[in-house]
């Protein structure tokens, strides 16, 4: 009976685990089917598939090894604080993931047209849309979270295009940035940037 009771503990911490960890790797498989090489994942997993082989090999050679008090320390302590260091692997992997689908070639033009008339208010919708895929990469995604980093994508490649941008002649966005940091000199005020004005 106490050999029983030791088990469904056992079986109950097992099982535990195996859920925490299929969530886990969930978000790994979702993050690899979308491009994104999660490699510390299969670190932290490969370090969880070496405690679980010594304890399988422990349990052929003695079937009371897992459930036995000394395995608390040599197979629990380590097994129970992999979902923990993957938990941490995945979150730098998805903020980085995150990350990478913010433009970050636009930051600094959105940050020179939002000063201008007439792109202040384009240009605060695209810094929420950032905001909110930032706050998004703040933690594990939830149910959904992939799909609504999806929509905030390419709702910030609309506002992109309805900025108008790439219609710029370079010489204007070079004046901008000149205006914006260290003022301009009559030089720059060429034919283009006299046009657009």
């Amino acid at each position: 009976k106490q050999w029983l009771d030791k088990y469904a503990a056992f079986r109950t911490k097992l099982e535990d685990l195996t859920t925490a960890l299929e969530g886990l790797a969930g978000i790994a498989d979702e993050l690899r089917k979308r491009g994104w090489e999660v490699t510390g994942f299969k670190v932290a997993a490969q370090g969880m598939l070496t405690e679980t082989r010594k304890v399988i090999a422990a349990f052929g050679n003695d079937k009371s090894s897992s459930i036995a008090p000394q395995t608390s320390q040599t197979f629990w302590t380590p097994l129970e604080a992999m979902p923990k260091k993957i938990c941490n692997v995945l979150e730098k992997e998805w903020k980085n993931y995150v990350e990478s689908k913010i433009p970050s070639d636009q930051t600094d033009i959105l940050e020179i047209l939002s000063k201008v008339q007439g792109f202040s208010d384009q240009t605060t919708t695209v810094h929420g849309l950032f905001s909110k895929m930032r706050s998004l990469g703040g933690q594990l995604p939830k149910k959904g979270d992939f799909e609504l980093l999806d929509t905030l994508a390419n709702q910030v490649q609309q506002a992109w295009e309805s900025l108008d941008v790439d219609g710029l002649p370079p010489t204007v966005l070079d004046f901008l940035k000149k205006a914006h940091t260290n003022g301009f000199s009559l030089a720059d005020l060429n034919d283009d940037v006299l046009n657009w004005l």
